[in-house]
């Protein structure tokens, strides 16, 4: 293998997960917000139809 395609391979794995992780953790924030502001509410609709 030559030595530039070690490095970017290399270079991936150690940046890629560790951003993904990054990028969930702010997902998961974002969509507890966007809850708490009412803007994203799935389980109103099923507490509607229960209710009603």
């Amino acid at each position: 293998m030559p030595p530039e395609t070690d490095q970017l391979l290399g270079g991936l794995l150690t940046w890629i997960p560790p951003a993904m992780m990054s990028i969930l953790g702010i997902l998961i924030i974002l969509r507890r917000a966007m809850r708490e502001d009412g803007k994203v509410s799935p389980y109103n609709e099923k507490l509607k139809a229960s209710h009603s």
